[in-house]
């Protein structure tokens, strides 16, 4: 299954995110499917879940 690019996506960052806080993660939704992605690494791994 091809998603969209992650430009299209529209990302949310955890609430806990900061700027010197701790690693945190974002979301994303798409038809089928749930992103998940490290906020400090935008364009690294993603976790796709069902």
């Amino acid at each position: 299954m091809s998603l969209k690019p992650s430009a299209e996506l529209e990302w949310i960052k955890s609430s806990y995110s900061t700027d010197d806080g701790p690693s945190c993660v974002e979301v994303a939704t798409a038809p089928t499917r749930i992103l998940v992605r490290d906020s400090k690494n935008p364009d690294g791994p993603r976790l796709t879940l069902a």
